[in-house]
């Protein structure tokens, strides 16, 4: 069994790379823009400011002349524990804490309507996945899972064309740029496989003695860890259509492929053993009187564990691929009211592209983790009022669908089915705007079985409880 933990633990990004308690499920982040995000974000068949250049690029051939926004939003990751589950022999059991972190994912859009013309561009810079999350050093599920630090950055440029009858369609490409920071796990030295070690027999020859398992509260605990980066492009396709009391919108985009080529790191490097000669030498003395080579079987037996332990924790370089999901939604509005617009979507993150995490180094057996996510359905309703000629009050509510199965959720990600409640405000001026949202995202709890960690020692049994707050920023301009 522990073999198996220790083959998955020594690539702690693979493990860290499938975490992510932020925003939508998984780790994809929908929140990009606060108009849109003060009501649920239903809003790919409105779509009628800068912001469409992410979620419908269709409707920016309905935005005449150029529009700019740029805003972010503040993750505030709340209370998150974990209560691990006793009866397995790698994590102690006990209630802790995730550390507290913000993230400050940004947004900037841009889009121009070319005059006297039914085309139309946009360009958008974005984070539409990434995580930050963190456990102290004595958590109970160390061995699975530190610290989860993924960054991405998407720029997307996009064409539409106003095909009359009040439809409008788009193509567009997307560029993105991952950054593995930090992903990482304490490595669990007793597991690490020492070979037989030649010390003294006391009779001028030698004999070969196994190393007995090498407790972490002896020598410490390192960190284990990948650093790297790739990229990728992608591609969507849109489709919008408006009247005067309805809207109607729908976009695709396809999934990303990631190379990631970087290197497995280690830190915080155990202590040498040779402090331990003189205990094990007198150890040897009292269990054999007299026993001539007692340190010298000591000594060889220090050195050759440390060189086996040093071998193992050495930095070596690494790749692997990373597979983000791709997603579709579509939506109708009613628009025709005096005061009132509501909307409602409907849509997946196709999570069930993100089956396995395969890790590659040169000299070395592949190292492959099952993930068997499944596609994530999300259900919004959102609605606008007009409180007076610049003030917008909004409003909105969203069920999403937890993609990760019990055999392999993690620490880094205490994901189930989140419920969405969000509220929003807007003021519009003569040619600017700004917009401001509060989310609150509560995340069912989850009990995980003592049976998946037989099945799966890389996951920690035990009771999951999440919530999170999300507070937005968008400012905007219109030429």
């Amino acid at each position: 069994m522990r073999s198996k933990f220790v083959r998955v633990g020594v690539l702690g990004a693979a493990m860290a790379l499938v975490t992510a308690p932020v925003f939508a499920s998984g780790f994809h982040i929908y929140e990009q823009g606060a108009k849109a995000s003060g009501q649920g974000v239903a809003f790919v068949a409105r779509a009628d400011d800068a912001t469409a250049a992410f979620y419908n690029p269709a409707a920016i051939a309905k935005l005449d002349g150029t529009h700019v926004s740029f805003g972010f939003s503040a993750v505030l990751i709340g209370d998150t524990q974990v209560t691990v589950a006793g009866g397995q022999p790698v994590y102690t059991p006990g209630l802790y804490d995730m550390e507290e972190n913000i993230g400050l994912p940004p947004h900037l859009h841009v889009t121009h309507k070319f005059a006297d013309s039914r085309w139309a561009v946009s360009g958008s810079l974005t984070a539409p996945f990434g995580v930050k999350t963190e456990w102290d050093k004595n958590f109970g599920g160390r061995f699975s899972a530190r610290t989860t630090d993924l960054q991405t950055v998407v720029l997307g440029l996009a064409a539409a064309a106003d095909v009359g009858s009040g439809w409008s369609v788009s193509a567009g490409l997307d560029y993105i740029f991952a950054d593995v920071k930090d992903f990482t796990r304490n490595v669990f030295l007793s597991s690490i496989p020492l070979s037989p070690i030649p010390v003294p027999d006391g009779q001028g020859g030698t004999i070969n003695v196994t190393p007995t398992p090498i407790l972490g509260s002896l020598v410490g605990e390192p960190l284990t860890g990948l650093e790297g980066d790739g990229d990728d492009i992608g591609w969507n396709v849109s489709a919008h259509w408006k009247n005067d009391d309805w809207a109607f919108g729908a976009i695709y985009r396809n999934g990303y492929s990631i190379d990631i080529d970087g290197e497995i790191v280690f830190s915080d490097q155990p202590a040498n053993l040779d402090a331990m000669i003189p205990v094990w030498a007198g150890n040897i003395t009292t269990a054999i009187p007299g026993y001539p080579s007692a340190t010298q079987v000591a000594t060889a037996y220090a050195a050759g564990v440390n060189s086996a332990v040093g071998a193992g924790l050495t930095n070596y370089a690494a790749s692997g691929v990373l597979d983000l999901p791709g997603s579709w939604m579509i939506g109708i509005a009613s628009i025709g009211g005096e005061r009132w617009e509501v909307e409602l979507n409907f849509g997946q993150i196709l999570w069930s592209d993100f089956q396995e995490i395969r890790i590659q180094a040169a000299g070395r057996e592949d190292s492959v983790i099952n993930e068997n996510w499944g596609d994530s359905t999300n259900v919004r309703l959102g609605a606008s009022y007009d409180w007076n000629e610049h003030n917008e009050l909004r409003l909105g509510i969203y069920t999403d669908q937890n993609p990760i199965p019990d055999e392999s959720l993690r620490p880094s990600i205490p994901d189930n089915d989140r419920l969405g409640m969000t509220i929003g405000w807007g003021y519009q001026g003569e040619n600017w705007s700004v917009d401001a949202y509060w989310l609150h995202i509560r995340i069912e709890d989850r009990t995980i079985d003592i049976s998946q960690f037989v099945a799966d020692n890389s996951v920690v049994p035990g009771s999951y409880e999440t919530s999170i707050d999300l507070l937005g920023l968008t400012a905007g301009y219109r030429f």
